[in-house]
């Protein structure tokens, strides 16, 4: 930058694209308990195969014995932009082989601390919750990445990038417009087959009477099923 403007002080500066898109990307998903902890859960997850060659071995075994060539696990690095999506579809697809590892880590490992860290993963990948957290990030994330593969281009425009963004945002909206029903269906499908616990309604919480103003009303939007629960996050 210092360089440019001394040549020409006239230049424009801009952010890099990439850069901004991620912290814009990760900032809203973060803000959003169910995702800030499926995406925290998931980069648990990736640590405990990735940082001991024993339990990917047993990966790779268990793949190679079910006769799947799907790819498996990718390391979801905080600072490479177009891999978030693909790293949870990969979770995804190995979700059983996954929890099968998992499992059979738990009954060979002798530390405490290691124990307990396999057991909360464990524990997460039974929970709906999760299942449906990584579900919904995937989709979105995988919109974008695209935009962020489209982004690196060396020859592209501001006007163009700007294009890119618009699209994008576009998708998005569409996506949370049109998609709820057939991504519930898919979803809660998917889970039944992977041995996830069933969606379950969050229990109310009555609000002592004090808190109400005076006339006030109990919130009568109050989600009746789980799947107006989470169409909500939605």
């Amino acid at each position: 930058k210092t360089r440019i403007l001394s040549e020409n002080p006239k230049a424009l500066f801009i952010h890099c694209y990439n850069h901004a898109l991620n912290l814009a990307v990760m900032d809203t998903l973060n803000k959003i308990i169910l995702f800030k902890d499926a995406m925290s859960y998931s980069e648990e997850l990736i640590k405990l195969f990735k940082k001991s060659p024993k339990r990917d071995t047993l990966f790779k075994k268990l793949k190679l014995e079910a006769c799947d060539e799907s790819p498996g696990l990718k390391d979801m690095a905080t600072t490479r932009w177009t891999v978030k999506g693909d790293c949870l579809s990969r979770i995804i697809n190995n979700y059983k082989l996954v929890y099968q590892d998992l499992e059979q880590s738990l009954y060979e490992e002798t530390r405490v601390e290691m124990k307990s860290r396999l057991n909360g993963v464990m524990f997460q990948m039974r929970n709906f919750n999760y299942f449906f957290g990584i579900c919904l990030a995937k989709e979105i994330l995988l919109v974008t990445d695209n935009l962020a593969v489209a982004l690196q281009k060396k020859d592209l425009s501001a006007l163009e990038g700007h294009e890119l963004y618009k699209i994008t945002a576009k998708a998005l909206k569409d996506m949370k417009a049109e998609d709820y029903e057939n991504f519930w269906e898919i979803t809660v499908k998917k889970a039944g087959e992977l041995d996830v616990k069933e969606p379950e309604l969050k229990r109310k919480i009555k609000k002592p009477v004090r808190f109400f103003i005076c006339g006030q009303k109990e919130d009568e939007n109050v989600p009746e099923t789980p799947k107006e629960q989470f169409k909500k996050i939605f």
